[in-house]
């Protein structure tokens, strides 16, 4: 197999595509100086002072190195915003940018591109760039419809390219974690599943709440309902609430309640939230994203954060004598390592010609499950997943919704 670096075109450099960035160079990416916060973290703040004041500050770890991702390297980016483009090409030593990502996709020497940009451009730019005869990694959702999904499979099957889809989830160590005690009996069958991404005052990417271009909270964080799919399979039976209680700034539902059943008899329950009231468009406050899970099974269950609240993963399983408790340290909301690895996964299957870890068939149905939950809000009706609407025709937002 060749061990060469595949050499990638980064399209769309958001927050999501700056990371790409950073994750793919290391320490070679110069990071600018920290901005100082609009609002202080007040109770952060008085106890990292009392911490100092009484001499219990804690000793700054030492960095470790980071070589970033060595399978890959990025020959050029594309960005519609000039200063952005500026900005990351200055930051990551990249000489080559554009404008127009045609440009980028006419480069003989790019291999493949990471598609970065909001997801209703996903299935446009996946389609030029599998006829330009580039492997796509496609950020998540894959598209705003499965009928679009379809056609980005298509393209790519047709072209013999491969395509990855984003859900970075599915290469964390701490959620793979999670799944193994589920799957393995750990914690007994079936389980009750909890899952609640919330609350937040909004985001700092206003598209992520128009319903056409990011479809709000439901689609910009259908890492979680992928994830479940990743333990569980496809549910069967599918019913979700929402509304918008930003209805003068959203035209997506803002905030949503999903419950799933699987034929194993598992259940799941999914919050999420961009509404937080008292809280801003903009303004994030003390309150940064807050998940919590909970996962209750006939031997044991898992729980994050700690009791205490601290950043770890309990799995405890149940003993005659005393329970035996596993305490996890949890590195990040979307996973330490799972950047990295999901990067590493693509270039893998780019080289030796496997599979890719999350195919294009998994992102189209995570997607109908998507379109399932919507259309359980619009008519406020239980669906079964196996008979959900066809994938042709635009989405049904649920109507009447907004809240005063």
């Amino acid at each position: 197999m060749d061990t060469k670096p595949v050499t990638v075109g980064i399209i769309g450099l958001g927050e999501i595509g700056e990371l790409h960035a950073r994750v793919i160079l290391g320490d070679r990416y110069r990071r600018p100086p920290e901005k100082r916060a609009k609002k202080m973290d007040l109770v952060g703040t008085g106890r990292r002072l009392a911490r100092t004041l009484l001499g219990r500050g804690r000793p700054a770890r030492p960095k470790e190195p980071d070589p970033g991702v060595e399978d890959i390297e990025i020959g050029a980016v594309s960005d519609l915003d000039e200063r952005r483009l500026a900005l990351v090409k200055e930051n990551a030593g990249i000489r080559d940018g554009y404008t127009d990502y045609k440009k980028l996709l006419a480069r003989s020497d790019i291999e493949a591109v990471l598609v970065d940009t909001p997801p209703a451009s996903h299935p446009e730019i996946t389609i030029a760039a599998a006829c330009a005869g580039k492997h796509v990694f496609c950020e998540k959702p894959m598209a705003m419809s499965s009928a679009d999904c379809e056609k980005m499979i298509e393209a790519t099957q047709k072209a013999g390219v491969v395509l990855q889809i984003g859900y970075v989830l599915r290469a964390s160590s701490e959620r793979g974690r999670i799944r193994d005690a589920i799957l393995s009996g750990q914690i007994g069958r079936p389980v009750f599943f909890q899952y609640i991404m919330s609350p937040r005052g909004g985001s700092p990417q206003r598209w992520v709440f128009d319903e056409r271009l990011g479809g709000g909270p439901l689609w910009e964080y259908s890492h979680g309902l992928d994830f479940v799919r990743h333990i569980f399979g496809d549910p069967e039976v599918v019913f979700g609430i929402g509304g918008r209680y930003k209805p003068e700034k959203t035209s997506a539902v803002d905030t949503l309640a999903v419950c799933l059943s699987f034929a194993s008899g598992d259940k799941v329950l999914f919050a999420d939230s961009y509404a937080l009231r008292g809280f801003g468009w903009d303004i994030r406050g003390c309150r940064p994203h807050r998940l919590q899970i909970d996962v209750m099974g006939p031997k044991g269950f898992i729980q994050f954060p700690d009791k205490d609240l601290s950043q770890k993963l309990t799995i405890c399983t149940y003993e005659d004598s005393q329970d035996r408790v596993e305490k996890i340290p949890w590195k990040s909301t979307w996973g330490a390592n799972g950047y990295k690895e999901e990067l590493r996964q693509f270039a893998d299957s780019v080289r030796s010609g496997k599979p890719p870890s999350v195919p294009g068939e998994e992102g189209l149905r995570t997607v109908q499950l998507l379109e399932t939950v919507m259309h359980s809000m619009a008519t406020g009706s239980v669906c079964r997943f196996a008979d959900r609407l066809p994938s042709s025709g635009p989405l049904r937002r649920p109507q009447g919704l907004a809240h005063p």
